[in-house]
């Protein structure tokens, strides 16, 4: 008779938030099941907060800031460190730098398998500057090291993005696959009616960086107060300033001062964001699959977002909400115009943005995907009891 046996799956993220919001679910998923699992992140006191029991958390030390090359030396010496104490059978890693550094590690010790997740092409592909052309060039030479190793698959958000990848030869198609956003608990995204009020909120979340398209959401805003739209416009989140991109603070509390949008802050209480909220709003300039439309969705919220890669692939325009051009005011005032002054339509498009989230975005669906990568690259289920199955190497912490 065989002895049960769990693998160990080993995920690395390179922010606390990662884990919070966007994975924390499939990871308690794949715990549930079986299989014994470990979570390696940069230390935040957020973690403290969260209900991880049977997983194993590393917290690693990884302080994110400004000075970004102290970042990457901050990482590429936890990495390995995590990888050589935890010993896994699977390596799970998600965003550029934890798929790049990871999985060269990874490739590096001979970590039987290997999953790579590209959650977005951000700012690494959308900016122009010199120094940013030359970090995508090195990050180009060290995808087509790390992403075609023969034991790995790697997963996109969405088929733009493995479009890139394939055009420019960084991996190789039969090792990819494009699951669609992380999924949502519909069960505690509950679909919940408008409030009632003379004056709509229009919710912009997300962190304040100018490829959001903040920028643009303000502007349209200030175009549709002088017209004498009645609404108001609110960003919910906070600046990152360890992003070239972000907005200063001082300069999102100079626009609220002309009165033409509000500003919440950072909120835990998301769900509650959504449901006072009537529209919600990205004019992102690229994204993977915005959780924050996926959520917004769920709750039964129509959104307006731009017709970009991961926003066109989470908004059925005309039906879910419209997409506009990126970069474009006048556009995305007409549209948020529209939906503003129109309530039937609205509604019936957060109606239907909440059967699509249902049928598109469960997390069940999502976890049950996952998992099914993860034995077919291991080719053994996360809980192997057959009769050859071997006792692993007991892990060591890293905390």
């Amino acid at each position: 008779m065989g002895t049960s046996v769990s693998q160990r799956v080993l995920y690395i993220f390179p922010l606390a938030i990662n884990l919070t919001i966007h994975w924390v679910d499939r990871v308690k998923w794949v715990a549930a099941l079986g299989a014994e699992v470990h979570v390696a992140v940069p230390d935040d006191p957020v973690l403290d907060e969260l209900d991880l029991e049977g997983i194993t958390l590393h917290r690693i030390n990884a302080p994110r800031n400004r000075l970004r090359f102290l970042y990457d030396i901050s990482l590429i010496k936890e990495i390995p460190r995590v990888i050589r104490a935890v010993r896994p059978d699977l390596l799970h890693a998600a965003t550029t730098r934890p798929v790049l550094y990871a999985g060269f590690f990874g490739r590096l010790f001979g970590v039987r398998a290997v999953v790579l997740s590209v959650t977005g092409l951000g700012y690494l592909f959308i900016g122009q500057s010199l120094a940013v052309r030359a970090m995508r060039t090195i990050a180009s030479i060290s995808y087509r090291f790390v992403l075609k190793q023969k034991n790995s698959v790697t997963i996109f958000e969405n088929g733009n993005d493995r479009d890139v990848f394939l055009q420019n030869g960084y991996v190789n198609e039969d090792q990819t696959f494009v699951l669609v956003g992380g999924g949502v608990d519909l069960e505690k995204y509950v679909h919940t009616l408008e409030p009632e009020t003379k004056k709509p909120i229009v919710v912009l979340a997300g962190r304040l960086l100018r490829d959001k398209g903040v920028v643009e959401f303000y502007e349209a805003a200030k175009t549709l107060k002088l017209r004498g739209v009645q609404a108001r416009f609110v960003l919910v989140g906070d600046v990152d300033p360890g992003n070239p991109a972000t907005l200063a603070s001082k300069t999102i509390k100079d626009w609220v001062e002309t009165g033409h949008i509000e500003w919440w802050g950072w909120r835990k209480d998301m769900i509650e964001v959504y449901q006072q909220c009537s529209l919600f709003c990205l004019p992102s300039y690229r994204e993977g699959a915005p959780r924050t439309i996926i959520e917004a969705a769920a709750i039964g919220r129509a959104t307006v977002a731009t017709d970009v890669p991961g926003c066109r692939d989470v908004v059925v325009d005309g039906v879910t909400g419209r997409l506009v051009p990126a970069k474009a005011v006048g556009p995305l005032a007409d549209a948020l115009q529209e939906l503003i002054e129109d309530a039937p339509t609205r509604r019936e498009m957060g109606t239907a943005a909440r059967r699509y989230a249902e049928r598109s975005f469960s997390n069940q669906t999502r976890a049950k995907e996952l998992v099914n990568i993860y034995e077919n690259l291991l080719e053994k289920p996360l809980v192997d009891t057959s009769d050859d199955a071997e006792s692993p190497v007991k892990a060591q912490s890293v905390s």
